[in-house]
């Protein structure tokens, strides 16, 4: 299924993420092209505490990403956002 969905697009011919869905026409054509198709693993690390983001990542389809927050003292918190098992990444 994830092979069918890397080059699907919805129905206004956009990647399969709701961000990405609600640009304006003008603003998804500033970052098109810099757009690509990037599948992920479960266990893919996409950042590390401290690391330069340089890609942005942006879930599309059925999938789930968590992201750990680490806190001043010490303690993590784990959030997550339901998006996409392939991504699109942007640099």
């Amino acid at each position: 299924m994830a092979a069918r969905r890397r080059d699907a697009r919805n129905d206004i011919g956009r990647p399969f993420n709701n961000l990405l869905r609600r640009l304006s026409a003008s603003d998804f054509a500033l970052i098109a092209p810099h757009l690509a198709y990037e599948e992920a693993k479960a266990t893919d690390l996409l950042y590390a505490p401290g690391d330069d983001v340089e890609i942005v990542h942006f879930p599309c389809g059925p999938s789930l990403v968590s992201y750990m927050v680490s806190n001043e003292d010490g303690r993590d918190v784990e959030t997550i956002l339901v998006g996409g098992g392939t991504r699109l990444k942007s640099s």
